[in-house]
């Protein structure tokens, strides 16, 4: 990190570098660049450029500043007729580089200098030659930002598999526009966000993002999930209901403070409480119940709300904030709708608590989602504050695709431009891409030069399916009959899977379907 701070700083601050005999060049003053650094890294060794160019020429009035124009990719193709591997430097720096390696320089540091020292060739430099300064700055800032990914070397055994990041680029205005949503909850001045986008990209996982906000507040973070395929009203909003109660459960620290709860709830709820344990069962955690009890002549989804309504008024007045996340909002029921909607107009002041919504785009209006259309539309900015979310832009991918590559960007660029006009930018879409060309082959670690490796124009030339479903059922198609079978398992069961089922179905079927699930999860197929 040091080492990499001084060369930020001697690009920075050294603007002038002379040469002598040779054209004032972008190029010759990326050579120049490399032997200032080289001289840095190597602890005062000067190096002369007379020994590393055709030409003979030495430091004299070269302006670092002017970069000249750099290569974005974007015409890469229209360029087929270009090699996609890029050609590696000769070993004519490898007596320079040997004794880099030989005090301890980093290996990523080193192919800096020597991809600068390249530049000397001029025309005649290899594919990972520099093009501007500005192309250096980046992969110093990546390297001193991100050392893990840019600067460290890694055991072989780690890089082997490909790992595609989960990090969330592009969507900093996002997590931005979301904490301060969340903050403006906790100040009475906004119920939550609404967050749209088309399937894949990325809406629940900028969602948990509001998880790490909690943990700043020393709140509770709870989430639901509505599924297309349940018959039980309620179900996410019982889902979140039992994580509140045990979370509130698991912060008790003393006979005392569960007393004081408990007779909380009992003033608020009265003797209707148990009408609750159907949906609610965790709720005993909190307030001893009896297994049953008569409900009144008041209609049961009207009093099933406002108990709910009740619960929740009552639990957030004891102090910690709570954020609530529901999933796939497009799947909801009738009876869960209307709740979220007197929901959201019963606590609209309340300080302590804060809605995350999820659903996709609804273009089509059918009998199932025409009333979710309705109260979307119907939601103004003061309720719940709609973010948008679209595919990502060329660059943006670039980024993905160079932190999953560890790879510097600009050597990434003409890769990204390919999987981007596969990909249309969804995130999904381009992440399971990626894996699927890694299983293929496409893409493989060089274990010689410890980075990873592709055929730019093998998968130019590779048809890949416009959709996702059409690329995930071509990956099921190839997984082992055991895990097929668990996949139509889980598919019939819906969302959630109880323990107990899982057993049930094991004996039915003959198989071990919780090794099954473990093995579909690490997969990907199954959360």
């Amino acid at each position: 990190g040091s080492i990499v701070r001084k060369c930020i700083l001697r690009v920075e601050f050294s603007p002038i570098v002379e040469i002598n005999c040779v054209p004032d060049t972008t190029m010759s003053r990326l050579a120049a660049l490399g032997c200032i650094l080289y001289e840095l890294v190597s602890i005062g060794e000067r190096l002369s450029l007379h020994s590393i160019s055709k030409e003979a020429f030495s430091l004299n009035a070269i302006q670092l500043n002017n970069d000249g124009n750099s290569d974005d990719g974007s015409e890469l193709i229209e360029q087929r007729s270009k090699k996609s591997t890029p050609r590696p430097v000769d070993d004519r720096y490898s007596h320079l580089t040997m004794k880099l390696a030989s005090i301890g320089i980093p290996h990523r540091l080193i192919d800096m200098v020597e991809n600068l020292l390249n530049c000397s060739q001029g025309e005649f430099s290899g594919d990972y030659a520099y093009k501007s300064l500005d192309e250096v700055m980046v992969d110093l800032e990546l390297m001193l930002n991100d050392p893990s990914r840019f600067l460290n070397s890694t055991s072989i055994s780690d890089n082997l598999d490909l790992a595609i990041s989960d990090e969330l680029y592009g969507r900093e205005k996002e997590i931005r526009k979301l904490r301060d949503v969340c903050e403006r909850c906790l100040e009475g001045k906004s119920c939550g966000a609404l967050i749209l986008g088309e399937g894949g990209v990325g809406k629940s996982t900028l969602a948990m993002c509001t998880k790490l906000f909690t943990h700043d507040a020393n709140g509770y973070f709870v989430s639901g999930k509505f599924d297309r395929n349940s018959t039980r009203p309620f179900m996410a909003i019982g889902d979140v209901f039992n994580s509140i109660c045990d979370s509130f459960a698991s912060d008790i620290q003393s006979p005392e403070q569960e007393r004081t709860m408990a007779e909380a709830l009992s003033r608020s709820l009265g003797n209707d409480a148990c009408l609750l344990l159907d949906i609610v069962s965790n709720l005993s955690k909190l307030l001893p119940l009896h297994a049953s009890c008569e409900s009144s002549s008041v209609d049961a989804a009207s009093r099933t709300r406002y108990l709910l309504l009740t619960l929740l008024d009552t639990l957030s007045k004891f102090s910690k904030p709570i954020i609530i996340f529901l999933d796939d909002l497009h799947w909801i029921d009738p009876a869960s709708l209307s709740f979220c909607n007197a929901l959201l107009q019963h606590t609209k002041n309340n300080k302590n608590l804060c809605f995350v919504f999820c659903s996709r785009y609804i273009e089509e209006k059918t009998a199932d989602n025409i009333n979710v259309n309705d109260w979307l539309q119907s939601l103004s900015e003061s309720t719940l504050e709609t973010i948008h979310l679209t595919n990502l832009n060329p660059e943006e991918v670039n980024r993905l695709v160079s932190g999953s590559l560890r790879t510097s960007p600009r050597l990434t660029r003409s890769l990204s431009t390919v999987l981007h006009s596969k990909s249309l930018g969804n995130p999904f879409f381009l992440r399971q891409t990626m894996e699927v060309l890694c299983k293929e082959g496409y893409f493989h670690f060089s274990l010689i030069e410890r980075k990873w490796k592709w055929d730019l124009d093998e998968i130019l030339d590779l048809r890949l399916d416009d959709n996702v479903v059409a690329l995930l059922t071509r990956q099921m198609s190839k997984l082992p009959e055991d895990l097929l079978i668990g996949l139509k398992a889980a598919s019939c069961i819906g969302n959630f899977i109880p323990y107990s089922i899982v057993g049930i179905l094991s004996k039915h079927l003959g198989l071990d379907l919780d090794a099954i699930f473990r093995s579909l999860v690490q997969r990907s197929y199954l959360t």
